[in-house]
């Protein structure tokens, strides 16, 4: 059990950013439609330090921020959930995996932030994210959950508590019927062995570990709530985008770039992300995917899930954003107006 703990504590750092924004998209160079920039100005990127995988790491390991001529500065550890404060203060210049309420939760604040990209994006075989019990466990649909302790990586928003809600809601449960546990994804396998919980919430590529090794159920995935729309994306500041576009442009490239190759070589990629974490290469086997956007651009009906949210959640008003208030797209090499 020792062992298995340690495994998940590693694999934890992984789940964490795999799991937790030219004007013509005819350029891919990275130069915009009006070609002024030839790559040869070197531009500084801040980014939390890459502890993990996903397009980050790829783009770094394959060389793809280097052909943008883009320098990586990594300034250290940055939870997912405060990324988009540090994108605020300047500490970093892009988040590496939000949901669209933290930016939207931002704007609110006055604070002047911009989607760029679309990131993960939940698919039936790959969904971000899966409810898991025991496989003899009693608890097969949503009024079974009634008085059950769930954990999950945060309970004050986000993709968990919205997903969750959202299940419970098509079977008639509100979610004050269920109790909500906050706990990081590598220590819910424990508590669900030793009885704390009753459900855990885990992100891939660590919930393909977990279940395989404990034999766990999925219960339902983000995809069974939400489908394709319940997807992370990347967002910025409009004082980086103002003060530099072309950093925005090259950087959305390359990461495009690495989220379509993560998707046409899943296996190296995990091969890859076992390496740079020093795991045992086996466990590539049992890790579950993620899927990312081929395109990266975002779309209105991925926003507007947030903007229903939060509404229904009473923290804005009806029509008081509307989807191109929060993303833009024009950064985006695929992107054609």
């Amino acid at each position: 059990m020792k062992k298995f703990i340690t495994l998940l504590l590693a694999l934890a750092l992984l789940a964490a950013v795999i799991s937790g924004c030219g004007r013509d998209g005819s350029r891919t160079d990275g130069t915009g439609a009006d070609g002024a920039d030839d790559l040869t100005r070197e531009i500084v990127v801040k980014l939390p330090t890459i502890q993990s995988g996903g397009p980050a790491l790829i783009a770094l390991e394959l060389g793809f921020f280097e052909e943008q001529n883009l320098k990586i500065e990594q300034i250290g550890s940055v939870p997912g959930g405060n990324q988009i404060q540090s994108v605020i203060t300047g500490d970093i210049d892009f988040t590496l995996g939000n949901h669209t309420d933290r930016e939207i939760q931002a704007l609110v604040s006055g604070i002047p932030v911009k989607v760029i990209l679309a990131q993960s994006e939940t698919t039936q075989d790959m969904p971000h994210m899966r409810w898991m019990v025991p496989e003899d466990s009693g608890i097969h649909e949503p009024k079974d959950l009634i008085g059950k302790k769930i954990a999950m990586s945060y309970i004050t928003g986000g993709c968990p508590v919205t997903n969750l809600r959202e299940y419970l809601r098509k079977g008639g449960v509100d979610l004050k019927q269920v109790q909500m546990v906050q706990m990081d994804d590598h220590l819910q396998a424990a508590a669900l062995q030793e009885g704390l919980v009753d459900v855990i919430t885990v992100h891939a590529p660590l919930s393909g570990v977990v279940r395989k090794q404990l034999n766990l159920r999925t219960l339902f995935s983000d995809y069974d709530t939400f489908d394709t729309r319940a997807g992370n994306n990347v967002a910025t500041s409009e004082k980086v985008i103002k003060a530099d576009p072309e950093k925005v442009r090259r950087f959305s490239a390359a990461f495009v770039k690495a989220q379509k190759w993560i998707n046409e070589n899943q296996e190296e990629a995990s091969r890859i992300y076992a390496e740079f974490l020093k795991l045992d290469p086996a466990l590539v086997k049992d890790f579950d995917r993620t899927f990312y956007s081929e395109t990266g651009l975002e779309t209105d009906e991925r926003v507007q899930l947030w903007i229903d949210e939060l509404i229904t959640l009473g923290e804005i008003k009806p029509g008081q954003f509307k989807p191109s208030d929060i993303y833009t797209n024009e950064f985006n090499p695929n992107y054609k107006k």
